[in-house]
């Protein structure tokens, strides 16, 4: 998962949790809020989950932060899934440096 976001997403993007097991939260700094990268990843047939619901008050939530779970998927699906979510929130289909 992280070789995927890394090579898929600019530096700009913010991966937290990256030893935490089998999920990790990404950030993407691309200007959507939650629910646009929700639903823009929904729209390539990527899961990813909202995390404002896991926020004990609105004012704590992390500002447009996705939870991307990879537990049960083969590499290949990750680096699919990943390269769908770059082109999704305004990256390219093609490897970024």
């Amino acid at each position: 998962m992280l070789e995927a976001l890394t090579t898929h997403f600019p530096s700009s993007a913010k991966v937290i949790g990256a030893g935490s097991g089998l999920h990790v939260l990404l950030q993407p700094g691309n200007g959507m809020d939650e629910a646009e990268l929700v639903r823009a990843a929904e729209n390539t047939g990527v899961k990813v989950y909202p995390t404002s619901v896991y926020a004990l008050s609105p004012e704590w939530a992390l500002p447009a932060t996705v939870l991307l779970g990879f537990g049960g998927l083969a590499e290949e699906e990750i680096r699919t899934g990943v390269k769908l979510l770059a082109k999704a929130f305004g990256g390219s289909d093609r490897e970024m440096s």
